[in-house]
């Protein structure tokens, strides 16, 4: 329940709240960084972006696993179909 405080609405922010922040932040990042990558006409240029694309996605997979693993990002488990279907594009 909010509280609050000379005026101003205040709440509690939990973990699984500011993991998925963080998460929802690093596809944002991830997404504006493969645009500039796909916009960039000079190479080495396109090299940095590529590095911070990589490190962004690192970071990105290390939240998810964290959030997974508490339980915080549930997903259905995929039908042999899907999996097939990934595995041939």
């Amino acid at each position: 329940m909010p509280t609050t405080v000379t005026g101003v609405a205040q709440t509690t922010l939990t973990d699984q709240d500011l993991a998925a922040k963080i998460l929802s932040e690093h596809k944002c990042a991830a997404s504006s960084i493969t645009q500039a990558i796909l916009e960039t006409a000079d190479d080495s240029l396109r090299g940095e972006y590529m590095g911070i694309l990589e490190k962004t996605l690192n970071h990105q997979k290390m939240i998810f696993d964290y959030m997974y693993k508490k339980g915080w990002y549930k997903l259905p488990p995929a039908s042999p179909e899907e999996i097939s279907y990934a595995k041939g594009q």
